[in-house]
């Protein structure tokens, strides 16, 4: 179901062009804080989004002897592992974008993804608001891939969520799904905000919000959503 409120903050928020910029200009910036984050240092195995403004994040997570999870184009395939050191230096930028990822990650079958404990959920955002609430394109891919990781058992207890922006991204308040991860943390160039997350909160994949061939396209949810059928 389209959510009119949202559409309309969508449209507004894309058309300022910040983003965009944000991603050429701020990229190291950005990743040097989050490094400085305890979220970050303490985490082992990471979760990141394949947008270009985390490019040179998702290099330092490897650099930094950690592993990378990334989600494959559409998630249509499932998920991929980069393990620190298991690419060479120069082609590290090559193998953190969706064409390297195939190249050099492992796609992860069931029995992989029940070996992993990831720590950090990271992700990029058109906007966010004063509550911690995030806004992106509308296809809600890192709302669906924590549900389903956390569904697999593959998020820890303490698993954290932060979102990586660009300047004049925050807005005072945006409209709130059921589906939508609340974030833990942000990170702008201006420095780092944190939220105080509902400890009840866990994410949960709401079947009745995704359309029948949406679920088809996505191989883990398509798994999980047959499993539910079959112990109903």
């Amino acid at each position: 179901m389209v959510n009119v409120e949202k559409e309309k903050c969508r449209e507004s928020l894309a058309l300022s062009g910040e983003k965009d910029q944000a991603s050429v200009n701020y990229k190291g910036k950005l990743a040097q804080l989050l490094r400085g984050c305890p979220e970050y240092k303490q985490a082992k195995q990471v979760f990141s989004s394949p947008a270009a403004l985390l490019d040179q994040i998702r290099i330092n997570v490897l650099l930094d002897g950690k592993d990378l999870i990334m989600p494959g184009p559409g998630l249509k395939q499932g998920f991929f592992r980069i393990k620190p050191f298991s690419v060479p230096f120069t082609k590290i930028g090559y193998a953190v974008t969706y064409k390297g990822l195939t190249k050099h990650g492992i796609l992860l079958d069931d029995a992989a993804l029940g070996g992993l404990a990831v720590d950090l959920m990271l992700t990029e955002a058109l906007a966010v608001d004063q509550a911690g609430t995030a806004i992106n394109d509308g296809q809600g891919f890192f709302d669906i891939a924590c549900a389903a990781l956390h569904e697999l058992g593959v998020l820890t207890d303490r698993f954290k969520t932060i979102c990586i922006l660009g300047e004049k991204q925050r807005v005072e308040s945006l409209p709130r799904e059921p589906w939508d991860v609340p974030l833990d943390c942000v990170i702008e160039p201006q420095g780092v905000t944190r939220f105080q997350r509902d400890s009840r909160w866990v994410p949960k994949i709401y079947w009745e919000s995704l359309e029948s061939k949406s679920i088809k396209s996505m191989t883990p949810i398509w798994k999980l959503r047959s499993q539910n059928i079959s112990r109903a």
